[in-house]
């Protein structure tokens, strides 16, 4: 953890800053509801995104600790330096796991129409949640809201302003500097395409590897450095979240879908599914019904 910023933050009480919305008209989509830091270690922290007020852009960046994050039925494992982002309403829930170690995290809740599509964007294209390094500036940025909320230097309509544009605008073009230059090379391109397309059928390392047209030694390193992930575990996570739109959005059984997920049965596709999700195929379809 950056030294620097640890030290601006354990300067800081723990709380939950709330500012009163305004109804300044030209200032209404540049307001922040909440900021705070906080050490969370009970299980009773948990946020449901389906039922929170419309219209938000949330940050959530952690300091250390554990905590959990469930969307559209993928669960990530949120550690040190992991931040996610999300947009209100949502199916999306993050809470604390009882047994994990204390959740020390800041966070940032934007409103307002200016920055919920970027947001939206950001996550379709590359996921909620990414790893940014606690030496960055966008982080020393939030802090520094944060300490000045704590501090009583943001109360008018028009400081609020000037902090949620401050932080808003400098996360953009943090994302989009982030991504500017990420070109997948052509051959992982190709691989990841066939796998997109081919999720129902077996798709190996060599056969990969082949595709990308490189050993498999080479192509497993190149694949988790564009991706994130093992190819294995990548081919997973899609798999997962096919299955997943499946059991909300279709009447096919659970067989039906294993098969169409590339599970040889549907024992192996539960299996797979508790493992990504926590929870069964039918515990997902019975909570996750389109209302």
């Amino acid at each position: 953890m950056d030294p620097f910023l640890l030290k601006n933050i354990e300067s800081m009480q723990y709380g939950h800053m709330t500012f009163r919305e305004h109804r300044i008209s030209h200032l209404k989509n540049l307001f922040i509801p909440h900021c705070g830091h906080t050490l969370i270690s009970s299980s009773r922290y948990h946020f449901n995104l389906r039922t929170r007020e419309p219209g938000q852009s949330i940050f959530q960046y952690t300091i250390s600790g554990t905590g959990k994050l469930k969307r559209k039925g993928v669960l990530h494992t949120i550690t040190a330096e992991d931040a996610f982002i999300l947009t209100s309403p949502d199916i999306s829930e993050y809470y604390f796991e009882e047994g994990s170690n204390p959740w020390h995290i800041i966070f940032i809740t934007l409103k307002g129409n200016i920055f919920l599509p970027a947001w939206k964007l950001f996550i379709k294209q590359y996921g909620p949640v990414m790893h940014i390094p606690s030496s960055h500036p966008i982080l020393h940025r939030a802090a520094f809201i944060i300490q000045q909320a704590y501090a009583g230097r943001i109360n008018t309509p028009e400081e609020i302003a000037h902090a949620a544009s401050s932080f808003g605008f400098s996360f953009i073009e943090y994302m989009q500097n982030r991504f500017a230059n990420k070109k997948i090379p052509i051959g992982i391109q190709r691989a990841i395409n066939f796998c997109q397309a081919n999720l129902r059928k077996p798709l190996t390392l060599p056969q990969l590897a082949s595709i990308a047209g490189c050993s498999t030694w080479h192509f497993a390193r190149e694949f988790k450095k564009w991706t994130s992930f093992p190819p294995g575990q990548y081919i997973e996570k899609q798999r997962i979240g096919h299955a997943v739109e499946l059991l909300r959005y279709s009447d096919k059984n659970i067989t039906e879908i294993a098969a169409a997920c590339g599970y040889g049965s549907a024992n192996y596709f539960a299996r797979a599914f508790r493992r990504v999700t926590n929870s069964s195929p039918l515990e997902f379809r019975h909570k996750n019904i389109p209302e």
